[in-house]
């Protein structure tokens, strides 16, 4: 067994992955969907249906016409009853298109196998593929595959496959390596060619050992596809611990994975991948595990995209207890949600319900007892004290002094802070106000510019009428 790769600093948090033994299990698509046209980084897909409308199963629904983008598609076969526009778990406005479910799976002539081999295929028609076929990232980032693969080609010189899911509760990305793990190699294999990359990784936590040896059972000493054992410690999942764990390089405040040669995708992206080219199945389906103390039966589900939360409850049995926090994502970065009708995403890998029991309570007077916990475990090597302390007395340009706009919101500072300090609440705000302050002061550049050719438009028009 290879040695454990690691990075500096991050902590080893309590696991809680109570769903690692639950097998994927399919939920029935319900009798409606409701399907966000924003669902990842980059411009909303416009719609391509209207009311009224007869849609098949795997059939695009929406697309953006330039930028980027991703497309979106049906998940079941049906009627377009609604095209409205709510307010997201995010808090921003975006169309939803509602489908009423006519439980037909009429199959969209849009979805065909991709014939030829992988040794015969090229770039372009590898980024066709995965563009039509709606994918981005799945472990959260939800930034458009095709646009990623065409950033790293000729950049590039590692591709890491991130299976590590350090987040706790979560293990869809762990029974996907159990249950599927071809998917993923041949996911992986689909990169390569289309990065002309000669060998990849897969980096998978040591806490997974059952999944990492039937990595290697199927690989048999490839030299193509290695598996990376990464320590099993919090964020080892962060794409920038990853990179230094296996290639031993920083990745620069401000810079890209790409910069350092290196380029990092989900294990179920892969997947998704591979899925598009086999059986032209475009992204509409995603593994989410349902979990916390409120659940009655936790499990790993595979779920149609558009599917509400409401309704993935249900299917685990509903509630045991009364909930006091509902989480999509994980514990330590996902986002408390306000609404359990809003749909599943392309980006949800978990869905948590928590009773009082397990809430974190902070308070208005926490205080800072200097006790450098955050300091010791912070992934980024900052001083996360100081810039909670500076946030909340409005120093936000002391926080950019202090690197704040290196933190990635891991949570970790705030998890193993004794006095409760909300740390990551604070440093969000900063990296919010000094965001907001680089915007405006962008726009009176811009302003500016405007005004100084305007000017010189009406000198030169004053020099001509002169003459």
């Amino acid at each position: 067994m290879n040695r454990r790769l690691s990075f500096r600093g991050g902590f080893h948090v309590e696991e809680f992955k109570n769903t690692r033994k639950s097998k994927i299990q399919r939920m029935p698509a319900p009798e409606r969907l409701s399907i966000p046209t924003l669902q990842h980084i980059g411009a909303p897909c416009l719609p391509k249906v209207k009311a009224g409308d007869i849609v098949d199963y795997g059939q695009c629904i929406g697309d953006v016409n330039a930028g980027l983008g991703c497309p979106i598609h049906s998940g079941v076969s049906g009627k377009v009853v609604s095209i409205d526009e709510k307010i997201n778990v995010f808090g921003a406005k975006t169309k939803h298109i509602v489908i009423e479910n006519d439980f037909e799976d009429r199959m969209s002539q849009e979805i065909t196998p991709f014939t030829k081999s992988l040794a015969d295929t090229n770039l372009e028609e590898i980024i066709d593929i995965v563009r039509k076929a709606g994918i981005s990232g799945m472990g959260g980032a939800t930034f458009p595959t095709y646009a990623k693969i065409n950033s790293a080609v000729g950049k590039v010189n590692t591709l890491i496959i991130n299976g590590a899911e350090c987040e706790p509760y979560i293990t869809a990305d762990h029974r996907l390596l159990l249950e599927h793990p071809e998917k993923v190699i041949n996911g992986t294999k689909i990169l390569l060619k289309a990065l002309g990359l000669r060998q990849g990784f897969i980096a998978v936590e040591d806490n997974k050992l059952d999944a990492i040896n039937k990595l290697e059972d199927l690989l048999a000493g490839s030299e193509l596809i290695k598996v990376k054992i990464m320590k099993t410690k919090y964020p080892q999942g962060d794409e920038r611990q990853l990179i230094y764990a296996i290639t031993g390089t920083e990745l620069p405040a401000g810079k890209l994975p790409a910069d350092v040669g290196c380029v990092v995708f989900n294990a179920e992206t892969c997947a998704a991948i591979f899925n598009a080219f086999i059986d032209g199945t475009p992204l509409i389906e995603r593994v989410v595990t349902v979990d916390g103390d409120c659940i009655k039966t936790p499990k790993n589900v595979m779920v149609t995209i558009g599917t509400s939360y409401r309704e993935l409850i249900d299917f685990c049995g509903g509630l045991k207890k009364r909930p006091y926090k509902v989480i999509t994502g994980g514990p330590m970065m996902g986002t408390a949600i306000w609404d359990i009708d809003a749909p599943i995403t392309k980006g949800t890998s978990a869905l948590l319900v928590f009773s009082s029991n397990y809430a974190d309570l902070y308070s208005d007077t926490a205080a800072c007892i200097r006790c450098g916990r955050c300091v010791e475990g912070c992934p980024m090597h900052l001083m996360p004290a100081y810039l909670a302390s500076f946030a909340q007395n409005r120093d936000f340009d002391i926080c950019a002094e202090f690197d704040v706009m290196s933190c990635v919101e891991c949570g970790l500072c705030a998890y193993n802070c004794p006095a409760r300090v909300p740390i990551v609440q604070n440093i969000r705000t900063a990296k919010a106000a000094l965001n907001e302050k680089h915007r405006k002061e962008a726009e009176k550049k811009i302003a500016e510019e405007h005004k100084y050719i305007s000017e010189g438009k009406k000198a030169e028009n004053g020099n001509d009428k002169q003459q």
